[in-house]
């Protein structure tokens, strides 16, 4: 390989992969509770080689944020618990910084209840996978599972999580 060959194929650490996307979604009006969750698990997609939620996942989030299909300055609201169900309205922002703020108290109920659900709703996530709270789960032994109001996906924003007997 010649020295062109070498600048044209440079690669992005995790780091400035993470920092570009958090300066992206930051120039387009998110703001650094929605950005950097986001720009997080947008890092860590790639380095999973998960590229539908990584940098593609980063080309949709800028156009919603365009387009205003997304509020990058929103707060997620985490209702109070009704038994073993948790709800969190996303309010029309990013599913990550809802994740953040409800997969906590969602596994302190698992734990409790040795079962629970929690439902997210009024948000806009393409290609969002479930990944982040199975790796949370796993932490703590339990297991993980997506589902939507058609049945169980492994790509839909709501989780069950069951701890077993």
């Amino acid at each position: 390989m010649n020295e062109q060959q070498d600048e044209n194929n440079q690669r992005l650490s995790l780091a400035d992969l993470e920092a570009l996307s958090f300066d992206s979604l930051s120039r387009l009006s998110a703001k650094t509770h929605q950005a950097k969750p986001l720009a997080r698990r947008i890092a860590r997609a790639e380095a999973e080689g998960r590229a539908r939620a990584g940098l593609r996942y980063l080309l949709h989030c800028l156009e919603d944020l365009a387009l205003g299909r997304c509020d990058g300055g929103t707060l997620p609201k985490l209702q109070p618990r009704q038994g073993m169900r948790l709800h969190c309205d996303i309010a029309n922002g990013f599913l990550p910084t809802a994740c953040d703020l409800a997969l906590p108290e969602f596994l302190q109920i698992a734990e409790a209840e040795g079962a629970a659900c929690l439902a997210f709703a009024n948000g806009y996530s393409p290609g969002f996978s479930a990944a982040d709270g199975r790796r949370r789960c796993a932490a703590r032994l339990c297991e993980i599972g997506a589902i939507d109001r058609y049945g169980l996906h492994q790509h839909k924003p709501a989780f069950a999580i069951d701890f077993g007997g």
